[in-house]
């Protein structure tokens, strides 16, 4: 174990779940305006 590693493995949480809430979105917005374009 490097010094930090919590921190490390906290922060590499953090942006793992930032960046899951922007594809959901990215994803989220592709969906709804596919559909409402049908």
């Amino acid at each position: 174990m490097f010094p930090g590693g919590l921190e490390w493995l906290a922060f590499a949480i953090t942006a793992l779940v930032i960046i899951g809430l922007v594809i959901n979105g990215v994803l989220g917005g592709v969906i709804v305006l596919i559909w409402g374009e049908r």
